[in-house]
């Protein structure tokens, strides 16, 4: 099923009645009206996207193309979609639908030897500091043969940058469970029955087809959906079924929030951000860049208003300064707390909380991260902080590690996870 596409038939078809009614309203917290969000979820309760705080207590839940029964079936880091409307203030929405669809569940084929990538299904799969990890604490930790699930995004060069990565216990490559990968279709040899995703072979002799037309056969550049039910036989995988996905369908005047990254530069007004055509005019906000820095693989968030001919409109376009190298990296003891401004005090400055920031508290008993909020910041704290500056002097918190300091001892203990 194309999630996207039936999410925005639902924008316009439930909701809006029809898709030009509304007002667009750039605040800075983002774009309020009715309209889908796409990016990883930051926080819990209810569930924190592009930094909007989305009420899901009348919500619908999907996961892989099932049906979930709540926000419990969702990790943080996980990339989203989220259906529903923002209010005027930017940073507050009630969801009325929620879906996940997981990049790549597959079996580790090289592990990880740097620490920061390893592959999967012979697909180089990047991390960087806003990876969460989930069952595991360190990459290395990842042996040949585990079968993990990653969420995120394809880069220009059809590289993976991992947004979380969920050992999966229990899972075999050779269990039936099934594993799945998402990618673009290379070296077509539709004699042999086969084709290429990175340096993964996919035979698919014995595949299922899925959504092409009548008339539509499997080509080079298609990008595809590939399951199999067995382990890799070396470099090959035996598909039992492959599912064309189509480009993003949105109805005219759909608004937009996307993370992701640059995959193409057409011109200098326009670019691709994953799948979507984006394009920027005088009238475009950037926050932290210029149209002149865009470039590809560059991590953007883009809010927007979808034109006649599927092109996103770009009201505003930010920098994550997650892949350019801009974050700052910071640790030590909490100093001081100051509530009303939400920032708090380490010893390399203040630090300032959003509900874009990830407080990650600990682990549960199933080793999945779990998160805090504000309120769990205690004086005296360890913690370890990704951060990027912004114009006051201050430092926004992009991920916050609660930890032991550096004499081993115990770190303080919080509660339940609660709102930013």
């Amino acid at each position: 099923m194309n999630i996207k596409f039936a999410l925005a038939a639902l924008l316009c078809g439930v909701w809006l009645g029809s898709c030009v009614e509304g007002s667009q309203t750039l605040a800075e917290g983002g774009m309020s009206g009715t309209g889908i969000s796409s990016g990883r979820i930051t926080g819990f309760g209810s569930i924190y996207v592009n930094g909007v705080h989305y009420d899901v207590s009348q919500a619908a839940f999907y996961r892989d193309g099932e049906q979930v029964s709540g926000q419990g079936a969702f990790s943080v880091g996980e990339f989203v979609t989220v259906a529903g409307e923002v209010q005027g203030d930017g940073v507050d929405g009630k969801a009325s639908q929620v879906t996940f669809d997981s990049l790549l569940v597959g079996e580790v084929t090289a592990p990880a030897t740097d620490g920061q990538s390893l592959t999967v299904m012979e697909q180089t799969v990047q991390t960087d500091d806003l990876t969460v990890l989930h069952g595991f604490e360190q990459l290395t930790a990842l042996q040949t043969g585990n079968v993990v699930e990653i969420s995120g995004v394809r880069d220009a060069d059809g590289v993976i940058t991992a947004s979380s990565i969920a050992l999966l216990p229990g899972r075999q490559p050779q269990d039936g469970a099934g594993l799945k990968l998402e990618g673009r279709v290379s070296v077509f040899l539709p004699e042999q029955h086969s084709f290429q995703l990175g340096n993964l072979i996919v035979d698919y002799t014995p595949a299922r087809l899925e959504g092409f037309l009548p008339g539509q056969t499997l080509a080079e550049g298609q990008f595809v959906q590939v399951e199999t039910r067995q382990p890799l036989q070396g470099l090959t995988l035996l598909a039992s079924r492959v599912a064309l996905k189509n480009q993003p369908d949105y109805p005219q005047d759909t608004r937009l929030h996307l993370e992701g990254v640059v995959t193409a530069l057409a011109a200098a007004n326009r670019f691709t951000l994953n799948d979507q055509v984006v394009v920027v005019s005088a009238a475009t906000r950037f926050d932290d860049l210029t149209v002149s820095d865009l470039a590809l693989n560059m991590a953007l968030e883009v809010e927007g208003v979808v034109n006649q001919a599927g092109e996103l409109l770009a009201g505003r376009v930010a920098a994550q300064h997650v892949r350019d190298g801009r974050t700052l990296t910071l640790e030590g003891n909490v100093l001081s707390l100051q509530p009303d401004q939400k920032t708090f005090t380490l010893p390399g400055g203040v630090l300032q909380v959003d509900n874009a920031s990830m407080l990650l508290l600990g682990r549960d008993a199933d080793q999945r991260q779990t998160t805090g909020s504000f309120a769990s910041i205690k004086t005296g704290d360890f913690v370890r902080v990704e951060a990027v500056p912004q114009s006051d002097g201050s430092l926004r918190v992009l991920r916050l590690d609660w930890g032991a300091p550096p004499t081993g001892s115990e770190p303080p203990l919080h509660g339940e996870e609660s709102p930013h």
